[in-house]
C-alpha cells in the first residue's frame, strides 16, 4: 500500500523545543532526579536540533520516529525497574524512602516525555495523514489502522494508567499502600504498552526494534 504526504511537515521551532521541555519536566526536588532529567532533555533537544539542518521536513519526521523508537526502551526499562522495586517494597514491607519516590516520579516523567514525542509524531506522520484523509478505506487496512488508531489509543491508555498510579501512590498515607499502588497500576500499564508495541518479531505489525538517526 502506498501513501503520500497530505500536508507539509513543519520544522522544529524554538517555541516547540521550549514547550517540550515545559511539558516533559515539571519542577521537582532532588539533585539526582534533576540531573537525570536535565541530561535526558539535553539529549532530546540535541537530536531534534540536529535534524533541521538539511531538508527539515523529512528529517524532522525521521528523527522523531527514531527518537520515539529509542525512548520506548527507557519507558520499558524504567517501568520494569519500578515494578520490581514496588513489589520488593510491598512484599518485604520496606519503608518508602526518598529514592522510592524518585523511582515513581522518574518512571512517570519518562512516560510523559514519550507521550509528547508520540503525539508530535502522530500529527506529522504521513501514515496518520493518509488514515485521516482516507478513513473509509484505511480503516480496513491492518497496518494503517494500527498506527492511525489502535497504537495511539492503547499507548495513551497505558500512560494515563501510569499517571493515575503515580498520583495515587504519592497520595497514599502508608508505605505499604504506596508500594502496592505503584506495583499494581504500573504492572497493568506495562501489559497495555507491551501489547501495542510493533515488535520486529510480531506477525501482525512489524517494525525495527531500533532505528538509526
Amino acid at each position: 500500500m502506498s501513501y503520500k504526504y497530505i500536508a507539509p511537515i513543519k520544522p522544529l521551532t524554538t517555541g516547540s523545543i521550549k514547550l517540550l521541555l515545559i511539558i516533559a519536566s515539571p519542577c521537582i526536588n532532588g539533585n539526582l532526579l534533576v540531573c537525570t532529567l536535565k541530561c535526558f532533555k539535553m539529549l532530546i533537544v540535541s537530536i531534534l536540533k540536529s535534524s533541521v539542518k538539511n531538508n527539515p521536513e523529512i528529517n524532522m519526521y525521521l528523527t522523531l520516529l527514531a527518537l520515539h523508537s529509542l525512548v520506548r526502551w527507557f519507558v520499558l526499562a524504567s517501568l520494569l525497574f519500578a515494578i520490581f522495586w514496588a513489589y520488593r517494597g510491598w512484599l518485604f514491607k520496606k519503608p518508602f524512602r526518598a529514592f522510592d519516590d524518585r523511582v515513581r516520579h522518574i518512571t512517570a516523567t519518562i512516560a510523559h516525555v514519550q507521550l509528547v514525542l508520540g503525539l508530535w509524531l502522530y500529527f506529522i506522520s504521513p501514515v496518520v495523514s493518509y488514515f485521516v484523509h482516507h478513513f473509509s478505506e484505511a480503516v480496513h487496512e491492518r497496518q494503517i489502522r494500527f498506527f492511525g488508531m489502535e497504537h495511539v489509543t492503547m499507548m495513551l491508555t497505558g500512560i494515563i494508567i501510569i499517571t493515575i498510579g503515580s498520583v495515587k501512590a504519592k497520595r497514599k498515607t502508608t508505605d505499604q499502600e504506596k508500594f502496592k499502588t505503584m506495583a499494581i497500576w504500573f504492572s497493568i500499564a506495562l501489559l497495555v504498552i507491551l501489547s501495542s508495541i510493533p515488535w520486529s518479531f510480531s506477525p501482525l505489525i512489524s517494525r525495527p526494534n531500533f532505528r538509526p538517526f
